[in-house]
């Protein structure tokens, strides 16, 4: 199957990858071991029902396995751009895991937060009954408006406001990868017209000569390192949350350090 038909169901994209792969091994085989060490985690984890923030970040986590995994398969695969997006939501993730962990006001805010999302939602529906009214019978009807009452009686869900990505990551202490890789990566996800340039292949006197799309492998180190050190801070937070033993983490932080920087190039990477 020829990619210029298929894109990336064609047998070309799968050799591709299968190069790609080759090419950035030690990375890969790190993340694969990042992954099966989390799921791990993930398996053995003793969640207590009463404690909000272990039941919150419990969720989160796997939340994160599943952006982490996801964010790979794109990677490996060439989708560069779809691996941003998802990249994005990866980091907002562990932004919030992290800043969940560390302080209990913000689990609270978090889950006023969503009562607020869950009662805006609900008003529309009662505002615009009309659209709803093949679904709505009446037992519905009465249920959705004790719904709408009981939120609105709840003075936290009338306070709360989303919290701001750049709070979470201040609280996460990532305040560095929020200003540099959660803002590159945004430029993806609303489709900059800068960020579109990358589809048009000019000509010498700078006309379009044609559109330009298929595997991309120039981020693949980049990407894979974000991935990995957004699982990784994830991880940290569930390992302080919960008291989880720390060495394996430790001793694969120390891999993956060197890799990285042998990978950007770093000559302190010897």
């Amino acid at each position: 199957m020829a990619y210029e038909a298929d894109g990336y169901y064609s047998e070309e994209a799968t050799a591709w990858s299968r190069r790609n792969r080759e090419q950035h091994t030690l990375l890969f085989d790190l993340a694969a071991r990042m992954n099966r060490h989390c799921h791990e985690v993930a398996c053995g984890l003793q969640i207590d029902n009463s404690n909000g923030q272990q039941v919150i970040c419990s969720a989160l986590f796997v939340r994160a396995l599943e952006f982490f995994q996801g964010s790979l398969i794109l990677i490996e695969r060439g989708l560069s751009n779809p691996a941003k997006v998802m990249l994005r939501s990866f980091l907002e993730t562990a932004f919030t895991i992290r800043a969940v962990a560390a302080d209990v006001e913000i689990m609270r805010r978090y889950v006023a937060a969503d009562q607020f999302e869950r009662l805006r939602a609900l008003r529309k529906v009662r505002q615009n009954s009309s659209a709803f009214e093949a679904a709505l019978i009446d037992r519905d009807r009465e249920e959705l408006e004790q719904l709408i009452d009981n939120l609105e009686a709840d003075e936290n869900v009338n306070r709360g406001l989303k919290i701001p990505i750049h709070e979470l990551a201040e609280k996460a202490e990532l305040t560095d990868t929020y200003d540099t890789a959660y803002g590159y990566l945004s430029s993806t996800v609303h489709s900059a017209v800068r960020d579109l340039e990358q589809y048009l292949e000019l000509d010498d006197e700078g006309e379009i000569h044609q559109m330009r799309w298929g595997p991309e492998g120039s981020d693949t180190a980049k990407l894979l390192i974000t991935a990995i050190e957004s699982m990784s801070h994830s991880l940290e937070a569930m390992e302080l949350l919960f008291g989880i033993e720390r060495d394996a983490h430790i001793e694969l932080s120390g891999e993956f350090d060197r890799a990285a920087r042998e990978a950007l190039g770093d000559p302190q990477s010897n």
